[in-house]
């Protein structure tokens, strides 16, 4: 609903080379939940009546089990209380057995929408609640984050279309904490060129546990930003596409100990001189404040700056056989500079009832910082989007088998190998050798 500021649960289209259409959310309702996350949804029931043409009210109610931890409290040595949430859906090892399903969470909420042709609007509230409180441990970063059992909220959104532009806002507040505001415009000025633009503030003390929302960090919390975007079709064969976006940092954040300003942007150069072949090469740069190591009891920050730089090719040869090759190079810069890089081929083809997928990688990264992500293909409803990080080769292929109508057959592996290191990961997931292999195998039978 809205703009996702309160409620935009599943997966939104953050700042990319798509740098108009997704910095707007459309105000779709109650949607089926077909994010890759083992969280960030609701179990229960929802229900929208209309009122009048333009008028209607929803309301839901959910109630879940999600994983966490729990542990005596740094307030009282007999109360209880939430020390971290578990993200992963891993249930393999004992420590992630004893975090499976620990907390009951419960969330209701009702809104009230009016739209009409060119105008959308309506009134948002929200509470979230848990079984058991929520306390973190602190640190000099994390003083504002949400402590206690009970979160409420409150927000209106507002919409309005007029000729080739569309304006959306939303404004949410905590009850008894902070408030965030999202408002922004997106249209075409030109039949070639289209831009958008978005002012966000999220304070320090705003919580939201199912936003969507814009940012440049994961939460929309103790930032303030303004972003311009800018899309422009050259010629038929030619178009380009980019953002800048800068932003503030009111209060620390993790690895960043002191109020802090920062910016980003992109621009990528699209030619597509058939309906065959396909090409861009992006640059893209990012700047704000990192932690140094310590070498005294203060704190010291400067400015890390990350520039990246792609260049992908695209090949059809046939209808059914298709060609992806794509070169990745980054370079890492806080008071010494590191880089890395990635080379993928990629070969696609399909073949009667059967669809081939392979990758062949190589990277070569100095350090985490560097790390080159690719997007993967992977069986139906999962997604895959790891890290090439060290040095090493990383390969997969997967093949579909469509048995009939109704029945497909998805089996796919994946297979990293470093010549950097001779164990991988660490814990319980420590593998003693360079080679990390994964298989999937997956059926869906239509019914």
């Amino acid at each position: 609903f809205g703009q996702g500021l309160l409620l935009g649960g599943g997966f939104g289209m953050g700042k990319g080379s798509e740098s108009i259409t997704t910095v707007r959310r459309s105000n779709l309702g109650f949607i089926p939940y077909t994010s890759l996350n083992e969280f960030g949804y609701f179990r229960g029931a929802a229900i929208t009546t209309a009122l009048s043409k333009t008028f209607s009210v929803s309301g839901f109610l959910s109630r879940l089990n999600r994983d966490g931890r729990i542990t005596n409290s740094a307030i009282a040595e007999d109360l209880n209380s939430i020390s971290s949430f578990g993200t992963s859906g891993f249930h393999r090892t004992y420590s992630e057995m004893e975090t499976r399903k620990k907390i009951n969470e419960t969330n209701y909420g009702l809104v009230l929408n009016f739209k009409s042709k060119v105008l959308d609007g309506g009134f948002i509230f929200h509470q979230t609640y848990f079984g058991v409180p929520v306390y973190r441990e602190t640190t000099p970063y994390n003083q504002f984050t949400f402590r206690g059992d009970r979160n409420n909220n409150l927000g209106v959104f507002l919409n309005y279309t007029w000729s080739n532009f569309t304006f959306f806002s939303e404004a949410a507040k905590t009850l008894n904490q902070g408030k965030a505001i999202t408002i922004g415009s997106l249209g075409s000025l030109t039949p070639k060129l289209d831009a958008s633009l978005l002012y966000r503030y999220f304070a320090k003390d705003f919580h939201s546990f199912y936003s969507n929302a814009v940012s440049e960090s994961t939460v929309p919390q103790n930032e303030s930003g303004f972003y311009w975007g800018l899309k422009y079709m050259l010629s038929k064969k030619y178009s380009m596409s980019g953002y800048v976006d800068l932003f503030r940092f009111p209060w620390l954040r993790y690895r960043g100990y002191a109020s802090s300003a920062g910016s980003e942007w992109l621009i990528r150069l699209n030619y597509k001189p058939s309906k065959m072949i396909g090409m861009f090469v992006q640059a893209r740069e990012e700047s704000k404040i990192r932690n140094l190591p310590a070498k005294s009891n203060l704190y010291q920050t400067a400015i890390g700056s990350k520039k990246n730089f792609w260049l992908n090719v695209d090949y059809m040869a046939t209808k059914g056989l298709n060609f992806k090759t794509r070169f990745q190079y980054s370079t890492y810069s806080l008071n010494k500079s590191t880089k890395g890089l990635a080379l993928i081929q990629d070969v696609n083809f399909d073949v009667g009832r059967f669809a081939f997928s392979t990758r062949y990688a190589l990277f070569d990264t100095d350090d985490y910082d560097n790390r080159q992500y690719v997007y993967e293909r992977d069986v139906w409803l999962a997604f895959s989007f790891p890290a090439y990080y060290g040095v090493g080769i990383r390969s997969y292929a997967m093949v579909q088998y469509k048995a009939s109508q109704k029945i497909d057959i998805w089996l796919r592996w994946a297979r990293t190998s470093y010549t950097d290191r001779e164990t991988i990961g660490s814990g319980g997931e420590t593998i003693y050798g360079n080679t990390r292999n994964d298989l999937k195998f997956q059926a869906r039978i239509k019914l």
